[in-house]
């Protein structure tokens, strides 16, 4: 094979390999950055942030999820009105995140709500559960941000 034959070959496969990625199709359901605020062991309740980025070719929701940590966990949205006055509310229809989307799960945001938390430092599991795709269980790190 002479050196531009190589060449063309090499150029060729290149090709292929980029118009097969693409393509596109289903790849995968991410969760990165996850973390939870340290609170004290009187606390009520902790609140569990993360990054969901949707490479499935299709919606999924967030419905929830569960860990030993956790008398039981719920999906929640924190909005500030005109006023200034904070509320927080359960997502009880889930949170949709589109293909090829990404949803924050932050302060003052979007969070799963871990009740009655019985981990206070280090970290502990949690499965993340979704409708339209696999639950994913993440360990997340108690930390101060």
């Amino acid at each position: 094979m002479t050196p531009s034959s190589r060449l063309r070959s090499t150029a060729l496969l290149m090709s292929a390999v980029f118009a097969l990625t693409a393509c596109g199709g289903p790849t995968t359901l991410t969760i990165s950055d996850e973390w939870s605020r340290a609170v004290p062991r009187v606390a009520e309740a902790s609140a569990i942030y993360f990054e969901i980025t949707n490479g499935l070719d299709s919606a999924v929701t967030v419905i929830g999820g569960s860990s030993e940590a956790c008398a039981s966990i719920e999906l929640h949205e924190t909005s500030i009105d005109d006023n200034r006055v904070m509320a927080m509310r359960p997502l009880a229809d889930g949170l949709l995140v589109g293909p090829g989307e990404s949803a924050e799960f932050e302060p003052l945001g979007t969070h799963l709500m871990c009740i009655e938390p019985t981990v206070f430092e280090g970290s502990f599991a949690v499965t993340v559960d979704f409708d339209g795709a696999a639950d994913i269980e993440i360990v997340v790190p108690i930390e101060d941000r």
